[in-house]
């Protein structure tokens, strides 16, 4: 009797050592807590309509910041997105997400950090944005505003002393094809009138979805306006310069409109 007792023992132990589970499932079912991060990800579908940023966080110094280049996205089709940063030229690309909450959009990568069916707060590694969901665009409220062609005169010279000051461009008119693989201005800063009739200051804008800022060295003259960096070079034609709007650009591809904020 004693000997059959260790026999059904050590097969009692036996089959317990045997038992497998199944490589990344615990034996004991693991509870979810409720505010986990979505388990299974999000999906384009979801972010179908329009968003615009309402509210941004700087990362680093953990406070609210303000902002003129409110970021528009356009989810149209399941697959393709067009994106605004409330300044610049929209662009059209291609949507995606990866990894779960890895938002790709023309180019662009952000991570969600929430999505509920009106916000989406999405981190860019530099500042936390928080976007509404919209019908419609705030600038789209203001109608399609279109400047007929005689609207733009003849280039005139400008005041150097009248175009001290950051202008900040609030809207582009451009032809078809006038603004490809071309650096888009968002910002121009005049602040240092030189000796020999130039103008320093520091310009800003954007190519290849990537931002930048440099100083600059501009000659304004006969209706002309020339700015040099290391880098970069335009020449362009000046319309129109009072306390309210500074226009530039070229007149049947690319226009600036600006103003003071």
């Amino acid at each position: 009797m004693f000997y059959i007792l260790l026999i059904g023992m050590g097969i009692h132990t036996n089959i317990k050592a045997q038992m497998v589970v199944a490589k990344g499932v615990s034996y004991k079912s693991k509870k979810i807590k409720k505010g986990d991060a979505k388990e299974a990800g999000y999906n384009i579908g979801e972010l179908t309509g329009k968003w615009q940023e309402m509210k941004r966080k700087d990362i680093a110094m953990k406070s609210k910041v303000s902002f003129t280049d409110s970021l528009q996205l356009d989810f149209n089709k399941r697959d393709s997105v067009i994106i605004r940063d409330g300044i610049s030229i929209s662009q059209r690309g291609f949507a995606s997400i990866e990894d779960k909450n890895n938002l790709q959009v023309a180019g662009d990568t952000y991570t969600i950090i929430s999505l509920s069916k009106s916000v989406l707060v999405l981190n860019d590694g530099e500042y936390i944005r928080e976007l509404h969901k919209k019908k419609i665009f705030y600038q789209e409220t203001l109608g399609k505003v279109l400047v007929p062609k005689d609207n733009l005169s003849e280039p005139v010279s400008i005041n150097l002393k009248a175009i001290m000051g950051k202008w900040v461009v609030y809207r582009t008119q451009a032809f078809p094809g006038a603004a490809d693989d071309s650096s888009i201005i968002k910002h121009l800063n005049f602040t240092t009138l030189n000796d020999d009739n130039t103008v320093s200051g520091v310009i800003t804008f954007t190519k290849a979805n990537n931002t930048e800022s440099h100083p600059f060295k501009a000659t304004l003259e006969k209706g002309t306006i020339l700015i040099n960096t290391q880098s970069h070079f335009w020449n362009m034609y000046t319309y129109k310069l009072n306390s309210k709007e500074f226009v530039f650009g070229k007149h049947g591809g690319l226009v600036y409109f600006s103003k003071q904020f």
